[in-house]
């Protein structure tokens, strides 16, 4: 039978191997419609993991509620971005993530 800790560290190996995924897909792919779609997808991700980094909401980490903000607001950047300068937000997205990722998991 699997405790509430197992749960958790499944969906985490979830969330994590799906946006590595999705990374890999945007930057490898050669087809336009591809790149899009986990472009997207990796946004969504980026704004998800800031949810989950802020739900701590303790006043001892206001560091870390602060992060998570700054990396959700940076996915959010990135999905503006994205229109005219395609690399960038592929780059802005992908730090997001990664960051809101250790922000939320690890940290």
């Amino acid at each position: 039978m699997l405790t509430f800790f197992d749960l958790i560290i499944i969906i985490a190996m979830a969330l994590i191997a799906s946006g590595l995924l999705a990374i890999a897909l945007m930057f490898l792919s050669k087809n336009e419609k591809t790149k899009k779609i986990c472009f997207y997808i990796t946004s969504i991700l980026g704004i998800y993991m800031g949810t989950v980094g802020l739900r701590i909401l303790w006043p001892g980490f206001v560091g870390q509620c602060a992060l998570a903000i700054a990396m959700m607001l940076l996915s959010i950047a990135a999905i503006i971005v994205f229109k005219k300068k395609m690399q960038y937000a592929q780059i802005m997205t992908t730090v997001a993530l990664v960051i809101g990722t250790c922000n939320a998991f690890f940290i």
